[in-house]
């Protein structure tokens, strides 16, 4: 597959850059989640005050509900749990742009991710169509822009995980010893700057390490570096994490326990998988200079499948990491999600709290053509770049498939955003050996990706199909043809017949569909919550004096920029409202909103009522009052914008568990 002219290269790299820019200042600033409450909380307070830490009234009135989720109390005031790097890269960005600033440098760090997709890609395969292909695909194929216009950092963190890769890789093909040493120690700052921004960016070392071990010239020479260099990023988190946890450990989210995914006992399985793929990658090497590394790999293989069935209950813990790839990678639909808010609609859509979550493929279906590699030679030069490809991929994603954990409120599985130009490498190197047998394939792709757009979109805008539905069980459905088409064309290459042009388009199709659902409708649902999030703060800030607002962060984020504004939420793992706090600020002057089901909970504990607010006559939130202030009466019963905070949001879900943009369209 011939790549177009440089003039037209440039211009297309151009658009996958400038997209991401150019939107990050179109885009709601709204929040989407309460984590992004929580990151703009850190970048406000580093920013303003250049401290790791935040008030939010809790050194004043010491009420766990001031003390919101993701908060944690530390020896030094309230800390957010996350790692301290977004509040010092974003520091900057924040006082440049205000609450815009985090999608400002989300954007950036994603043209970072754009041009590092670019150079892996040319460095594994040294094929410039491969690598224009790689960066559309991600970029217009994928769930990247939602991710690019988002505040939470996983563009950031993808960015400083996928520069650690490329430098790895350099340093692994590096002869000259002090290249290695730098390349290397490049590689380890990169990681240790990803470490920052997010804790699961510790999952690309053992990558890193298997590829070293396989390939480099100069292996321990090359560990050496990147040790140093990762040295660095780990002893500030660690002064970091002292001044918030009381701790020097830079694994703490400064709490212990809970099973969830930062908690390292949860990983011990992924941990001994690691291990012994590392042995394994080890003895190929050693057994490699006497030409039995595949005594070795037999031997160690061999090892592992009696271990399997030896070990007690190892066998059901394959198990549940096989269930674990299948929900994640293959049919969100498998899941099994029993939290309130989540469940099945009646065409069968998986629906999490109003989102119709995606598995990888059914967010991106054209994966399909990977069934390619199947009908590959696997001898040298096509190896190396798959197994490293592969590496990142199975590497990564194998802690969360362990846990079956898909991130809970997210249209997409968001935590492999750093394998997504993997994905989209390997996609096009697929593509361009299809290619090599079509003679014109650059039409048959742009036409089927039109098709598989239009296709899409009128399934999604009649009404055929629900909106879920069409998500999930078409987009699967649409994966196997693609997988189908392009086995069809691999064996039918052997008997001497061409089917490779209609792979060709089947995969554009494929295209088409997920830039339908990750970039139509994903980033437009995205949108939604976030404008109405937006619109719900914008409101709240017009409260004069202190208040307190309670019940849904995200609603009103504004209160992160002012000091007499306060956050509440009831207790994470009680849910209990503690209406002390309400009246203990009514005495104190402040002025108190509540969601409707909150208010009522505290009516029910105190002397205390609620009237409506005039600034929110659609909800969110009420104002709590003394009793005998509350002469407006309102009924208890009342749903008040079920669609924009999750308390309402339950029992709106529990009458109609259809997707939300099934309900508004």
């Amino acid at each position: 597959m011939q790549p177009p002219s440089r003039t037209v290269q440039s211009l297309l790299l151009l658009l996958a850059c400038g997209v991401p820019v150019v939107g990050a200042f179109m885009v709601s600033s709204g929040m989407f989640t309460i984590d992004e409450v929580i990151y703009l909380f850190s970048a406000e307070a580093m920013a303003n005050r250049g401290s790791l830490t935040v008030d939010n009234g809790y050194g004043t009135f010491g009420a766990e509900d001031l003390r919101i989720w993701f908060l944690v109390d530390g020896p030094n005031g309230l800390a957010p749990q996350y790692p301290p790097g977004t509040a010092v890269l974003g520091a900057p960005f924040y006082l440049a742009f205000g609450d815009r600033g985090l999608i400002v440098l989300n954007a950036v760090a994603a043209v970072g991710v754009v041009l590092t997709t670019w150079a892996l890609a040319y460095r594994l395969y040294g094929d410039r169509a491969v690598a224009l292909l790689s960066v559309l695909v991600l970029v217009f194929g994928s769930f990247f822009l939602d991710y690019a216009w988002g505040i939470w950092p996983h563009m950031t963190s993808a960015f400083f995980v996928l520069l650690a890769f490329l430098l790895a890789l350099k340093a692994i093909d590096e002869a000259r010893a002090g290249h290695v040493l730098a390349l290397a120690a490049g590689s380890g700052l990169a990681v240790g700057a990803g470490f920052l921004m997010r804790a699961d960016a510790v999952l690309i070392l053992p990558v890193i390490a298997a590829c070293i071990l396989l390939y480099a010239g100069r292996p321990i020479l090359t560990l050496t570096g990147g040790v140093l260099g990762l040295l660095p990023g780990l002893a500030f988190l660690a002064v970091a994490n002292l001044q918030k946890f009381g701790t020097l450990n830079v694994l703490s989210y400064g709490r212990s326990g809970g099973g969830g995914g930062d908690d390292i006992g949860s990983h011990a399985f992924a941990a001994m998988i690691f291990l012994v793929a590392l042995l394994g990658a080890a003895a190929v090497r050693i057994g490699s200079s006497s030409g039995r590394s595949r005594v070795a790999v037999a031997a160690i293989g061999a090892v592992a499948v009696g271990a399997v069935f030896a070990v007690p209950g190892m066998f059901e813990q394959v198990g549940l990491v096989g269930r674990g790839y299948q929900g994640l990678f293959l049919d969100a639909r498998t899941l099994i999600e029993t939290r309130p808010g989540t469940g099945f609609a009646d065409d069968g859509t998986l629906v999490f709290w109003g989102v119709a979550k995606k598995a990888v493929v059914q967010s991106l279906p054209w994966l399909g053509v990977l069934t390619v590699l199947l009908f590959r030679d696997w001898r040298a030069p096509f190896r190396r770049p798959t197994v490293v490809l592969l590496f990142f991929i199975l590497f990564w994603s194998l802690p969360f498939a362990a846990l079956s954990w898909h991130g809970g409120y997210s249209s997409s599985m968001r935590y492999f955003l750093p394998i997504l130009p993997a994905f989209a490498i390997l996609g096009a190197a697929s593509v361009v050996d299809l290619a090599a047998r079509t003679r014109r394939p650059g039409p048959l792709l742009l036409g089927g990706a039109i098709v598989g757009l239009f296709t899409s979109g009128w399934l999604f805008v009649s009404g055929q199909v629900s909106a879920g539905l069409s998500q999930q069980g078409l987009n699967l459905l649409a994966f196997f043809v693609i997988a189908g088409a392009v086995a069809a064309a691999a064996v039918g290459a052997r008997a001497r017949i061409n089917a490779a042009p209609i792979a060709v388009t089947v995969v554009g199709i494929g295209l088409g569909a997920a830039f339908f659902g990750s970039v139509v409708v994903d980033v437009s649902y995205s949108q939604l919550v976030r404008n109405r999030s937006a619109e719900a703060s914008a409101a709240a800030s017009q409260v004069e004096g202190p208040a307190m607002f309670y019940g849904s962060a995200k609603l009103s984020a504004f209160a992160v920029t002012r000091d007499d504004a306060l956050l509440g939420m009831p207790g994470r793992t009680t849910n209990e409202v503690n209406p002390a706090l309400f009246e203990d600020l009514l005495q104190e002057g402040y002025r108190v909103f509540a969601t409707h089901r909150n208010a009522v909970t505290a009516s029910e504990r105190a002397d205390l009522g609620f009237i409506p607010a005039p600034l929110f006559p659609n909800g969110p939130f009420v104002e709590v009052v003394a009793a005998q202030d509350a002469k407006t009466a309102m009924p208890r019963d009342a749903v008040l914008c079920p669609t924009m905070c999750s308390c309402c949001h339950l029992a709106e879900y529990n009458r109609d568990p259809r997707s939300l943009v099934d309900r508004l369209r």
